[in-house]
């Protein structure tokens, strides 16, 4: 599994109903068995809201930390180079 062990969000303005926002997501860490995504939403280049998750992948069976499994990793690798 890959649980949320860190979530921080700050709203920096605030948006209107109608208006056209721009959601984006870039994985700025990936470690061992942990995961580090900033995600965004902006509005005509104005900067609204930011997120900053951690993950760790964690095996079901003993509930500590696991590698991130080779599949996933390769995907996450693929996504960060566009």
């Amino acid at each position: 599994s890959l649980p949320t062990v860190k979530l921080e969000t700050t709203f920096t303005a605030p948006t209107k109903m109608g208006e056209r926002v721009d959601f984006w997501l870039t994985v700025t860490h990936l470690g061992h068995s942990s995961m580090r995504w900033t995600m965004g939403v902006d509005c005509d280049g104005e900067q609204r809201v930011r997120m900053h998750r951690v993950a760790v992948c964690v095996s079901q069976k003993t509930g500590k930390p696991a590698p991130i499994p080779s599949d996933l990793r390769e995907k996450v690798q693929e996504f960060m180079r566009g």
